[in-house]
């Protein structure tokens, strides 16, 4: 029998993976394939997307990092993913993952049943270290071996925030297309509500997951606007689960009860939603693909960045980046509010983007695409199967260094890394400096380059051999006379 397996997020939600999710699995089952989805969720509920139940008997409380455990513990989850997806021996297996992790177990399980596996990079961020479990950088010669055996599907973009610079791995060996495109997520379909909406002269419309950073940012923003055009009224429409958004909920009290122009209304989930929906909208405000299914309903589509406070603009008009935003300098939320909505200054431009077309011509297309990988069976697994289970090496010596102070790290071995982690909530690091720069990524420079040409308050030294710490300091000393301010205090 013929298996693909996907292992993801939760398919609880509703999201651009979860969407892609449902899309691809129906299509490869029209195929004959059997699929199975594997995911990770604490709660045992129905999904948000109706096809997804179906797939709820793979629900997994918790994956784990495989090298955190012992092999008796690892093989007993591989076992279960056995179980899950029913595999015998002669079964021909295909696995894709989504992310660092589930990558990790994706290897595991090909290498077990003698299948492919093909990684999908489908996390909005890559770095830094504080955000989620990310372990991206751990593990960045692995995601190398997948990216060489034409394994790793991801499009130029991506292929620079993962590898940021390593082994200077820059774009895609194939370019992929349509890396991860949509189920199709709005339809021509009846919708009881859109003639309820309340009358006002501008709608704005949040569509996706309500708990996303990025939504309190523009609705915090929201605020300066209206209270700019207080002569206007406004509705706020919501399309998402708003259960696990308390912050939002909070940020929309606040607005309702200080401006009386605002009104909120909030539709829950819609799947698909109704087309009808958007010829009552002025303006979206949306990030990644729900963004790019929006832009062509006829719609403005302020593209949110989800690395920043800041949004590059208008999709196919400004950016056709609804992730990152390009190269394209942030602007303020309300600041694109007033463009689109005040200024009128898209109304005389023509949007710019890409063909579109229904969800199965994008998984027609991509097909062939990996029957191109390296013919040859080989897993990058050694690692994996090893307990590399450590805590941090030393504590960041949070004690000699100001709060929101500027702080170069010098050294980029065990200490130095588990400095980065530490610190990066509690203060700036502006760099990582190294002898040996060139055997890591981007992130870290030699250290003339970085002590000549970054800001910085503080050095702290990351190293124990004392030889090597007087070196560090004399060359510190080359560029920043101020000795006091160069730590070096290793606590284990």
């Amino acid at each position: 029998m013929r298996k693909y397996v996907i292992i993801t997020y939760t398919i609880r939600v509703i999201g651009g993976t979860q969407a892609y999710s449902a899309g691809r699995a129906r299509w490869l089952e029209k195929k004959r394939w059997d699929v199975h989805i594997i995911y990770e969720d604490r709660r045992e509920e129905n999904c948000d997307i109706p096809y997804l139940d179906k797939f709820r008997g793979g629900r997994l409380v918790k994956l784990p990092l495989p090298y955190h455990l012992d092999e008796c513990s690892r093989e007993k989850i591989i076992n279960k993913l056995i179980d899950i997806i029913g595999y015998q021996d002669d079964d021909e297996v295909i696995i894709e993952s989504h992310d660092d992790l589930f990558s990790y177990w994706g290897e595991l399980l090909a290498e077990r049943v003698g299948g492919r596996h093909f990684f999908f990079a489908c996390n909005e961020t890559y770095r830094p270290f504080h955000i989620g479990r990310c372990t991206y950088v751990d593990n960045l010669d692995f995601f190398k071996f997948k990216y060489l055996r034409k394994e790793l599907v991801a499009p130029k973009a991506v292929i620079e925030k993962l590898f940021n610079g390593y082994d200077n791995i820059r774009k895609p060996i194939i370019d992929y297309p349509s890396i991860c495109a949509e189920q199709d997520m709005v339809q021509d379909v009846e919708f009881d509500a859109a003639p309820k909406i309340p009358r006002a002269d501008w709608n704005i419309a949040f569509i996706g997951r309500p708990e996303k950073k990025y939504v309190e940012y523009a609705v915090s923003e929201l605020k300066e606007f209206a209270f700019k055009h207080i002569d206007k009224k406004i509705n706020i429409l919501f399309v998402g689960n708003m259960k696990n958004a308390v912050h939002i909920r909070l940020l929309l009290d606040n607005l309702n009860n200080s401006i009386n122009n605002v009104n909120v209304v909030e539709f829950g989930v819609l799947s698909p939603i109704p087309r009808i929906l958007f010829s009552k909208i002025d303006v979206v405000i949306a990030a990644a693909q729900t963004a790019q299914f929006a832009s062509y309903e006829d719609v403005y589509v302020i593209a949110a960045n989800v690395t920043s406070d800041t949004t590059p603009g208008v999709l196919g008009y400004d950016t056709r980046d609804s992730w990152h935003g390009g190269n394209i300098p942030g602007k303020k939320y309300s600041e694109v509010l007033e463009d689109v909505l005040v200024k009128r200054k898209y109304d005389s431009k023509v949007l710019s983007m890409p063909e579109h077309h229904t969800a199965e011509y994008y998984y027609e297309e991509q097909w062939p695409y990996l029957e191109l990988a390296d013919e040859k069976m080989e897993y990058y697994t050694d690692r994996f199967k090893q307990n590399l289970y450590r805590d941090y090496v030393a504590i960041f010596p949070f004690w000699r260094v100001k709060q929101n102070s500027n702080v170069l790290i010098y050294g980029n071995g065990f200490i130095g890394q588990d400095y980065v982690k530490q610190a990066e909530e509690y203060c700036n690091v502006v760099g990582v400096i190294d002898a040996n720069a060139d055997k890591f990524d981007d992130s870290v420079v030699f250290p003339d380059d970085g002590l000549k040409n970054l800001n910085y308050d503080y050095v702290v030294l990351a190293a124990t051999n004392h030889n090597n710490v007087r070196d560090m300091r004399e060359k510190v000393l080359c560029y920043f006379s101020d000795d006091s301010k160069i730590i070096h205090h290793i606590k284990y």
